[in-house]
């Protein structure tokens, strides 16, 4: 089998994953394929019953993926595997997602969980995201798609201290730049 991931990433995921007592990570191969499951789902985008069935039974992936989703795993990874990121500056910027038709009501008034919202691009979910100077991913966080960009930027910016914050038009609110102390330079 043809792995995406890595080997030394692989065992720097492996390493943090065996830490964890909430997970079984006892047979690495199969740990391994069921990562890379994810992976091909994420990089494709495609739907989980279109997973090729090399990495197992699309239903028992998802499952799994939704259980390690419930105890932020997925978000202990992300945080654990970043590298060392340039502050010089912060780039803060948001975009919408489409989503398919299929996507609303697998539980009923679940569309805030999913972070489903309706916007003038139809049915969406919007990425608010926070970048370091070489466009390594910070933070992102996920909310329905009528939500305005700057809803979110305190909880982007809240932690960085001393850095160049960078973003568009859509954050240009006096009382975001009040609230932060930073400086309003017309480019």
């Amino acid at each position: 089998m043809n792995y995406y991931i890595k080997k030394d990433n692989w065992e720097h995921i492996y390493a943090l994953l065996i830490k964890r007592r909430d997970i079984k990570h006892r047979q690495e191969d199969k740990l391994r394929i069921f990562i890379e499951g994810v992976y091909y789902i994420l990089k494709t985008g495609c739907q989980w019953r279109m997973l090729p069935k090399v990495y197992g039974k699309y239903r028992s992936i998802h499952k799994r993926f939704q259980e390690w989703n419930d105890k932020a795993i997925w978000n202990y990874l992300f945080q654990n595997t970043k590298k060392d990121p340039d502050m010089e500056s912060i780039l803060l910027d948001s975009t919408i997602v489409r989503a398919h038709a299929c996507s609303a009501g697998y539980r009923k008034d679940s569309q805030t969980q999913e972070a489903l919202g309706r916007s003038r691009g139809g049915f969406t979910t919007k990425i608010h995201a926070l970048v370091d100077a070489l466009g390594n991913p910070l933070k992102f966080i996920l909310t329905p798609g009528q939500s305005h960009d700057i809803t979110q930027s305190q909880s982007l910016i809240e932690e960085m201290k001393d850095t160049i914050v960078i973003a568009d038009k859509g954050y240009a609110v006096r009382t975001f730049f009040r609230q932060f102390s930073l400086r309003i330079q017309n480019l």
